[in-house]
């Protein structure tokens, strides 16, 4: 579950600590996915904190910062099980 942060133990967010806590990756299933969600997060007005581009172990992707603090990436990486 998430959620907005508040004013308790459990309910920090990475802003009110002073920096990133750490973030979300979500695997989309295909590079017009990826592209997409990146038009409409910058459309939207959202910090890009990674630009769209394509990495060197063949994931494409990028990432943004919410309002509170937390990272959230987007791409096409699935590690699979060795």
């Amino acid at each position: 579950m998430l959620g907005s942060a508040k004013d308790d133990p459990y309910g920090k967010s990475p802003k009110s600590l002073g920096g990133v806590t750490g973030g979300v990756y979500i695997a989309l299933g295909s590079r017009a996915e990826v592209d997409a969600g990146y038009m409409r997060a910058k459309a939207a007005g959202a910090e890009i904190v990674r630009e769209l581009s394509d990495t060197e172990y063949g994931s494409h992707d990028f990432g943004v910062r919410d309002p509170e603090g937390h990272i959230w990436s987007f791409g096409t990486y699935r590690p699979q099980a060795a």
